[in-house]
């Protein structure tokens, strides 16, 4: 017992013992904020503040950077000198380029090298190089003398045969070491371009090709060609004919060639073009032509099939039913502005017009083919089932769909699938049905296939058909009825 009694009174001595230090801590923590908040402690503290502030001001002394004079507080230090943070990195980039600095870092000047935009300054002068009357660093000066040396030959005969033709000619080089030779501008404000780098380019007006002046280059025009072509251009026995998807507006260009003058028709510039304005330039401008065709395609949209494809809203097929005004009702159809187009050209007209209407500028119509199928088999549906049941669900019979898209399947068969949705016992939507098919079709075709042109087309010319691309298919198809003398074009590209 005596051992517990010292044991409590040791325990409330040091008890006791803190608490005693903790009012003394307290007491001397009032006591200091009372005298730190007296006046005078005040206005010392503001004077430690203020000489502090001075004493950094003066740490920093204002001056020029050595190198573009700017002025700045601190900086940088590069070789004894002080510069400012902008032009110390580019100083840095220099020297591990493995430039050489004179004495000094110059100033900022037009003396920069014609190709990188280095400043010449910074380099030695025995770094500075001057190539046709621009100059160069060290590094730029040896790939440019690469590049000329290696067109050098071809430079000289090119330049001395535009000389002949045009004594005013013109050339200048750019900084990739390219030749740049031109002839003086025509009435219209064209000149005939001659670009020479690893290979020869000749250019008038938008068109313009490449020839190779190396004999390894099977694959390519030679520079016999060139010549030929300068010489038709010069002497107006060819002319560079560019052409364009839209009346107004030279934006939506589709592409171009050299023609001669007896080969610039109405049907021969819509076969080789399929576009609606054409632009023949002439060196001598006053045999410049401009076309415009009009073939006159319409949409006819107020025919009754547009309502009946709306009842069945799970159909991703696109069609389109369109007519050509002022048409003779023949195989071979005369458009409004007066040429005859064959069925090809009439078809291919009545695709594009379709495709302007679900993709208006990334197609290239002059690279779709096509091929006459039977109409017959084109509007059947197998007679035999086309899908069976496996492990739960069901799948395609591959003998009977075939690895190509067909007209039927794209109907009956869209991603998402086209079975009827019922609401309470109730049909509020169709089914993509065989009858559906039939009926909709005898919409489109009411006299029958015997009256149908049908044509099938490649899907490798429109950013439409990449959906469909990537796994469900992709489609086109261009039926032309003769008894009613009207085109419908059906689309097809879908994806999950």
């Amino acid at each position: 017992m005596g051992f517990i009694k010292d044991l409590f009174i040791l325990s409330g001595i040091k008890v006791l013992s803190a608490v005693l230090e903790k009012l003394d801590a307290n007491k001397s923590h009032d006591h200091h904020a009372e005298h730190k908040n007296t006046p005078s402690n005040l206005n010392e503290r503001k004077q430690n503040v203020v000489e502090s502030n001075a004493n950094k001001k003066k740490s920093l002394k204002r001056r020029k950077c050595a190198r573009c004079d700017i002025e700045i507080w601190n900086g940088s230090k590069i070789d004894g000198k002080i510069v400012c943070d902008a032009c110390a990195k580019i100083i840095r980039a220099e020297k591990k380029l493995g430039y050489s600095h004179g004495p000094g870092f110059g100033r900022l000047s037009k003396r920069t090298c014609a190709r990188c935009g280095v400043d010449l300054l910074t380099l030695d002068a025995d770094l500075v190089q001057t190539i046709h009357q621009k100059e160069y660093c060290d590094i730029c000066s040896v790939k440019l003398r690469e590049a000329l040396e290696h067109s050098r030959e071809v430079v000289e005969q090119v330049l001395a045969y535009m000389m002949k033709l045009f004594p005013d000619t013109t050339y200048e080089i750019d900084n990739d070491g390219e030749y740049w030779i031109k002839s003086p501008k025509n009435e219209h404000g064209h000149c005939i371009n001659v670009w020479i780098d690893h290979e020869v380019t000749l250019g008038f007006a938008d068109w313009h090709a490449h020839y190779s002046y190396n004999p390894s280059e099977l694959y390519m025009n030679n520079m016999d060609i060139f010549y030929s072509h300068l010489n038709a251009l010069v002497n107006n026995e060819m002319c560079a004919v560019d052409s364009y998807y839209k009346e107004d507006g030279d934006e939506y260009w589709g592409g171009s060639t050299l023609l001669s003058e007896d080969q610039l028709t109405e049907e021969n510039l819509y076969s080789e073009f399929g576009v609606k304005k054409v632009v023949c330039s002439f060196w001598d401008a006053s045999k410049d032509r401009t076309f415009v065709i009009r073939t006159g395609m319409y949409e006819l949209t107020d025919d009754a099939f547009y309502s009946k494809i709306k009842e069945y809203p799970s159909c991703v097929l696109d069609y389109c039913l369109m007519k050509c005004k002022a048409t003779s009702g023949t195989e071979d159809h005369r458009c409004q502005s007066g040429f005859r187009s064959s069925q090809f050209l009439q078809s291919r007209e009545a695709v594009q017009f379709a495709m302007e209407k679900v993709c208006p500028l990334g197609f290239d119509i002059k690279k779709a083919k096509a091929e006459q199928i039977d109409a017959q088999k084109f509007l059947s549906v197998p007679d035999v089932p086309y899908k069976k049941t496996h492990k739960g669900g069901s799948c395609f019979i591959d003998e009977v769909v075939g690895d190509k898209l067909q007209y039927w399947f794209a109907f009956l068969e869209p991603p998402y699938g086209g079975e009827p949705v019922m609401r309470n016992g109730r049909v509020i939507q169709k089914g993509l049905t065989i009858e559906a098919f039939h009926e909709i079709n005898h919409l489109l075709f009411p006299n029958g296939p015997e009256v149908l042109n049908v044509m099938e087309w490649t899907t490798d010319w429109a950013d439409y058909f990449d959906d469909g691309a990537e796994w469900w298919g992709t489609g086109c198809w261009s039926i032309y009825d003769k008894s009613l003398d009207r085109y419908v074009v059906i689309l097809a590209s879908a994806t999950d």
